[in-house]
C-alpha cells in the first residue's frame, strides 16, 4: 500500500481487535460482549480456525450428528475451504447468531489470502451482546441444497456467455438449459435452440425455406 503505516486498513495484520470478554448469556449459551464502546463499521475480531476442505467439513458435520452434537463452529472461507473454529479457534466463536444482528461477517484478502472478519452494523455501547445474522450449518442436507443453489447460478451463467467473435449454437435450450432434441433457427448468425415441448408445440416450426434444423445435444 502506497500509504505504508499510515495506511487505515491494517486491522487484520496488526490485530487491532477491539476488547471484548466471553460470557455467559440467559439463553443461548455462551456470548461475546464488548467492553468498550464501538462506532459503525469498527473492526471486532477475526474468525480464526481450522481450515478444512469441504468434504473434510461434511464429514465432521456427519460424525457431530451421529454423537448427537448440536453446536457447530463453521464459516465458508472459499468455493473449497471452511473455517472450524471448534477444534481450535479464538474467542469469535462464540458470537451468536442473530435475527437483529449488530454485527456482520467481511471478507477481506490479508497478504494475499482470504480472512473473515467480524465488523459492526451499528454503533454498540459497552457490555453489549455481539451477533449477526447467518445460516447454521445444521446438517448436510443444508450444505447440499447450498450446493445445488451455487451450481444453479454458474450454469444460469454459463447460458448468459456468448463466444466474442463467432456465431456458434447452444446446443442447450435457451429456455430450460438442458440437452437433447433442439429445434434450431436457421439463421446462422442466430445462437437459440428450444425444445418443442417449451416452445408448446408438438412438431417443428418451418423457415422460408421449407426445413426446420434439429441437433441432439448430450
Amino acid at each position: 500500500c502506497p500509504a505504508g503505516e499510515n495506511c487505515e486498513n491494517q486491522c487484520f495484520s496488526k490485530h487491532l481487535c477491539a476488547e471484548t470478554e466471553v460470557f455467559k448469556t440467559e439463553g443461548c449459551g455462551w456470548g461475546l460482549r464488548t467492553t468498550q464502546a464501538l462506532r459503525k463499521g469498527d473492526f471486532v475480531t477475526e474468525y480464526v480456525g481450522e481450515v478444512i476442505d469441504a468434504e473434510e467439513c461434511q464429514q465432521r458435520i456427519k460424525r457431530a450428528h451421529e454423537n448427537h452434537v448440536t453446536d457447530f463452529y463453521m464459516l465458508t472461507l472459499t468455493k473449497d475451504r471452511v473455517i472450524d473454529a471448534g477444534p481450535r479457534g479464538n474467542s469469535s466463536r462464540f458470537v451468536n447468531h442473530s435475527c437483529s444482528p449488530n454485527c456482520e461477517t467481511q471478507k477481506w484478502t490479508v497478504n494475499g489470502d482470504v480472512c473473515i472478519g467480524i465488523f459492526t452494523l451499528c454503533d454498540i455501547e459497552a457490555d453489549n451482546c455481539s451477533g449477526f445474522l447467518g445460516v447454521q450449518p445444521t446438517s448436510t442436507v443444508v450444505m447440499e441444497k447450498e450446493e445445488k443453489a451455487r451450481n444453479a447460478k454458474l450454469k444460469a451463467k454459463r447460458r448468459r456467455l456468448r463466444p466474442d467473435g463467432k456465431h456458434t449454437h447452444e446446443y442447450f435450450c435457451f429456455c430450460c438449459g438442458e440437452g437433447g432434441e433442439l429445434v434450431m433457427c436457421d439463421r446462422k448468425d442466430c445462437p437459440k435452440a428450444y425444445h418443442l415441448l417449451c416452445l408448446n408445440l408438438t412438431k417443428p416450426p418451418y423457415g422460408k425455406d421449407g426445413a426446420a434444423k434439429r441437433q441432439d445435444a448430450t
